[in-house]
């Protein structure tokens, strides 16, 4: 918010394109399975999208408007896909670190 980052400008193409664009496809695939699976999916979406900017906070902090965007729109190759859903879940059923 401190460098007038829009939750629009990423959150949108996220959740509308269910992190296609995000991550490759053996990530993707694990994301999907958890949202796919639960009743719950569009709660759970919320809670990867916190975990993805929990992940990526300290970034975010030291950065301007566009390294914010890039930050938030040009994801690393590599992604640990089992820590970031753990995260979410932590998250989810507050449980876990907070920061």
């Amino acid at each position: 918010q401190r460098v007038g980052v829009d939750t629009r400008f990423y959150a949108l193409r996220w959740i509308r394109l269910w992190f296609s664009r995000e991550f490759d496809m053996p990530t993707l695939l694990r994301i999907w399975d958890l949202l796919l699976c639960s009743e719950r999916r569009l709660l759970w979406l919320r809670f990867v999208c916190l975990a993805i900017l929990q992940e990526r906070r300290n970034d975010l902090l030291r950065a301007d408007f566009n390294q914010c965007m890039k930050i938030l729109l040009e994801f690393p190759k590599q992604v640990n896909v089992d820590a970031l859903l753990k995260r979410a879940e932590d998250l989810r059923f507050g449980t876990g670190p907070r920061n």
